[in-house]
């Protein structure tokens, strides 16, 4: 992110990256808020973008 300026980056709120120990975490930056889930999955199995809801991708 070090090729945008600061003031841009920092336009609504601050910015920032945040990895958990649980391997999730935030981000939000000019005007795009949102979170990650970076946890190991096995290839071919569908991984789910939140707990309850239908499948998003398929790893491979």
């Amino acid at each position: 992110m070090e090729q945008w300026d600061r003031g841009a980056l920092d336009l609504v709120a601050p910015a920032f990256i945040e990895f958990r120990t649980d391997r999730t975490g935030s981000f939000g930056f000019i005007a795009v808020a949102g979170w990650m889930d970076y946890r190991n999955a096995e290839r071919g199995v569908p991984a789910s973008s939140s707990p309850g809801r239908e499948p998003t991708r398929e790893i491979r």
